[in-house]
């Protein structure tokens, strides 16, 4: 940016010399009389209109450059504060960005929507209800794999969340503390079983695994919920309120249960918030809320410990705004402590900014939000310290370009690392930028690389960024950034397909898992990938294994929290949706969790582990030809479809809606050891599939 900074001031220079010239020759000297001129003009000089006409247009241009130079400044910005909430509003201005939000979150929030009588007409739920009859009309089965070495009831070693950062959790549909799991479900209403609908929080036990059971199951009142934490014996369920007829997509609900007696959950709070719910971290023993509001009235809350009434979550002129940062709405950082003495009684801390974020980032010290300012051209990060029940300012800076997701965003040794995209499908190539996360100013950048690709993954792995664009190819850079000042590109890697996720498996190697594609670009199924990075500056795809068509799909593509890695067994467990040939013929398709076996010179298949039969496929597709719409059958067995796993000890617990099914990963045969199912399949209310019922 000094070279943006210099090249303006030349011009402004250049401005001034036309200035001065054009002064000489409007302000005619003494010598020349008026016809001299006259005569001179007409001999060859530019007409005067032609002259004002270049002064206006320089002078326009110069204006633009300087503004277009203070969009894109980078560095630290200053804060700007409100005297009253009439000047809050006044900033909402010059917003041109977006936001974006994750889809399996998304799709979290619409599975339980069916449960009240206002929903049941739509489309939507027209097709949950396909998937009501089938769950009922196909009951659990139980493995038949033997065990005779279970003594313990909880785990010695057991798998948590897919974190970005160690020892910061993230929010997820599936939680253990190696002795039960704890799993959000839906089942939605039909004419038939009204009783059973709606939304629940379960819990499992596992070992000793003949005994493995259903412990719990506690209808969730209020809250259509997307994921939840786990803390000791506290289970934080977050989602959205939920009135009589339709969910608040526009607020965010809190519900913290008390699960000390596992077989009968307790609800001893309720929060509430204004907005949309960003994401959310956990860290030394506090919940990091991050929402969005997007319009420009204050955002209100209510808490069950504090209030019978909504309040505001800050008085505007507490509020923390930025200028030359356009923004169209708040962001709202809300600390909750869940430390066990005082969890139903201590107060929320809310940080409220005029800011739109669309991502974040957190370690156990710092909070980045990350926003999208400008369609395609700018960002923001700004960074919060975190205190034990709060979150103050620290910095914030404008970044070039537009980064992908949350892993986009890293902090080591006290400096922020952005990773962008510059322009519309990276016209303006990718680039890494490093800031001071206490000033904001900028340290050092490397620019333009893989110029008209886009970031299609990104990985920060304390000195080094592993970063994967992808046009018609998949280049993987390997990036050394221990100087911020002078980071180098240290090698490179072209090879078909591309990867959205990137799971280190130590300081050498590297798991991608993404797409497939021809040498024309085109998809052509799902492809992992295991890199070696060992020699830095000659990175080399060790082995890649295929699956399917271009309608085939792995859930790590939507979240990296369906990622799992064993690494007492070096095994790798992922969620895939397989389809080869004909969609019409079942057997063509299938779900199920894939394991694989890691070692340095690549994947080796040990299982499937698959939570229907090829049978129940068959008769989906079946009960799907009733309304000739192939929808329904996706929606009539996604039900069943794997959407986590986890380990405890030798023992792999895959996850679905309506079942949950334990895999001995001590035996070579991988055999199912016993299947248990959630609410809604130990009892069957219908016996066959019928095209003529009502639902």
């Amino acid at each position: 940016m000094s070279e943006a900074r210099s090249g303006s001031k030349q011009e402004l220079v250049a401005m001034d010399t036309l200035s001065s010239d054009t002064d000489t020759i409007v302000d005619l000297p003494p010598a020349y009389t008026k016809a001299e001129a006259s005569s001179k003009s007409k001999a060859g000089c530019m007409p005067k209109w032609f002259i004002i006409t270049l002064i206006v247009g320089a002078v326009i241009g110069v204006i633009l450059l300087i503004a277009l130079s203070a969009v894109l400044v980078v560095g630290p910005l200053s804060l700007r504060s409100f005297s009253s909430c009439d000047s809050v509003q006044r900033s909402f201005t010059g917003f041109d960005g977006y936001i974006f939000y994750s889809p399996w979150r998304d799709w979290n929030l619409e599975k339980g929507c069916c449960d009240t009588l206002a929903m049941r007409n739509s489309s939507f739920c027209q097709m949950r209800m396909i998937e009501i009859a089938y769950m009922d009309a196909v009951p659990a089965s139980r493995g038949t794999g033997s065990n005779s070495k279970e003594v313990q009831t909880s785990a010695t070693e057991f798998s948590s969340t897919n974190n970005q950062v160690e020892d910061v959790d993230e929010p997820d549909i599936v939680k253990t503390d190696g002795e039960f799991v704890y799993t959000l479900s839906s089942r939605p209403s039909n004419s038939t079983s009204d009783a059973m609908c709606g939304s629940f929080l379960n819990i499992f036990s596992v070992l000793p695994t003949q005994n493995a059971a259903l412990v719990s199951t506690t209808m969730l009142q209020g809250i259509l919920p997307t994921d939840m934490f786990l803390i000791n014996d506290t289970v934080v369920v977050l989602g959205m309120p939920r009135s009589t007829a339709y969910p608040e997509y526009e607020q965010v609900a809190i519900q913290v249960f008390n699960v000390t007696e596992r077989s009968s959950p307790t609800l001893v709070r309720t929060v509430e918030l204004e907005g949309r719910y960003v994401d959310a971290r956990l860290a030394n023993s506090t919940l990091r809320l991050v929402t969005y509001k997007d319009n420009t009235e204050t955002p209100m809350v209510y808490d069950s410990a504090v209030s019978t009434t909504r309040i505001p979550t800050s008085p505007c002129t507490d509020m923390i705004g930025f200028n030359n940062v356009p923004a169209s709405g708040f962001t709202i950082v809300s600390s909750m402590s869940l430390n066990e003495e005082t969890i139903k009684t201590s107060p929320i801390s809310h940080t409220t900014l005029v800011f739109t974020v669309s991502a974040i980032y957190a370690n156990d010290e710092y909070l980045v939000l990350g926003a999208q300012v400008t369609s395609r051209s700018t960002s923001a990060v700004a960074v919060l310290q975190l205190n034990d029940t709060s979150a103050t300012f620290q910095s914030i800076a404008k970044v070039p370009g537009q980064f992908k997701d949350q892993f986009s965003i890293d902090i080591y040794q006290d400096v922020v690392r952005v990773a962008t995209t510059k322009g519309w499908s990276g016209d303006d190539g990718n680039n890494v930028y490093a800031y001071d996360i206490f000033t904001g100013e900028e340290l050092g950048s490397i620019t333009r690389l893989a110029v008209g690709e886009t970031i299609r993954a990104v990985r920060f792995m304390q000195d080094r960024v592993y970063l994967v664009t992808f046009e018609t190819k998949d280049p993987l850079f390997v990036i050394d950034v221990s100087d911020p000042a002078n980071m180098v590109l240290l090698g490179e890697l072209h090879i078909p397909g591309y990867s959205t996720y990137l799971h280190p498996l130590n300081s050498t190697h590297l798991v991608g898992v993404g797409r497939d594609t021809n040498e024309e670009g085109d998809d052509i199924g799902v492809k992992f990938s295991l890199f070696s990075v060992e020699d830095a500056s000659a990175p080399i795809e060790v082995y890649n294994i295929k699956f399917g068509d271009s309608y085939s799909r792995s859930a790590v593509e939507d979240t990296h929290h369906a990622f799992l890695f064993v690494p007492h067994h070096n095994l790798m467990v992922i969620p895939l949706y397989l389809q080869k040939g004909s969609y019409d013929a079942p057997a063509n398709r299938t779900q199920g969790a894939i394991v694989l076996r890691v070692g340095e010179s690549g994947f080796e298949e040990e299982a499937f582990v698959s939570h229907f039969t090829s049978e129940e496929w068959t008769a989906a597709k079946r009960f799907a030809d009733c309304s000739y719409d192939s929808a329904m059958e996706a929606q009539a067995t996604s039900g069943f479809f794997v959407e986590r796993s986890l380990y405890m000890d030798d023992y792999l617990v895959t996850v679905s809606q309506h079942r949950m099914v334990v895999t001995d990963m001590a035996n070579a045969d991988f055999p199912t050891i016993t299947t248990v199912a959630v609410p809604g399949l130990e009892t069957a209310s219908n016996t066959s599939f019928r095209c003529d019922s009502e639902y």
